[in-house]
This record gives structure tokens, sequence and C-alpha cells, in this order.
């Protein structure tokens, strides 16, 4: 998200008052410490004019991405487990 504020010249905290949510949750999600829900995801569309879509479909994407670490993760520590199927 910071591809879009930089160029913009907007910090942090004058976006999140833009947008209606605290700076901390913005910082929050910038930092990739919370998800992008779909109410914050309808917000950031309005305010950048892209869809809300794009925002939950970004999101999507790290869900699934961080999903395959943590299964991989997972299969990579219970190598030589024998599962009966």
């Amino acid at each position: 998200m910071a591809h879009y504020l930089e160029p913009r010249g907007v910090s942090v905290s004058a976006f999140a008052r833009d947008l209606g949510i605290s700076r901390k949750h913005l910082n929050d999600i910038v930092n990739d410490h919370v998800r992008i829900t779909p109410a914050v995801a309808v917000r950031l569309a309005h305010a950048l004019n892209t869809s809300p879509a794009l925002w939950v479909n970004l999101q999507a994407a790290v869900d699934i991405y961080d999903a395959e670490r943590a299964f991989a993760a997972e299969r990579g520590a219970s190598r030589g487990t024998v599962v009966a199927g």
C-alpha cells in the first residue's frame, strides 16, 4: 500500500483520517499485522479510485501464500510420516 501513498505524498495519519479508520489500524495493515477486511477494502477503493475486489483479492493472495508456506513447513517438519489414506 505504501506505493499508493508515497507518490501522493500522503502520510499514514492523513490517509487513515480520510479513510475513517485509526492511524494504528492503517499502520497495522501497511505492516501486514492485520488483514484487509471487506469493509476496509471498500474504503480503500473509494479513496484510491480502485475497486473493493482489488483489495479483497490482494488479501486473498496473501492469505493463500501464507497458507502454502505454513503447509510446506508442516510437511517439512513431518517428513517420514506416512499418512494412510
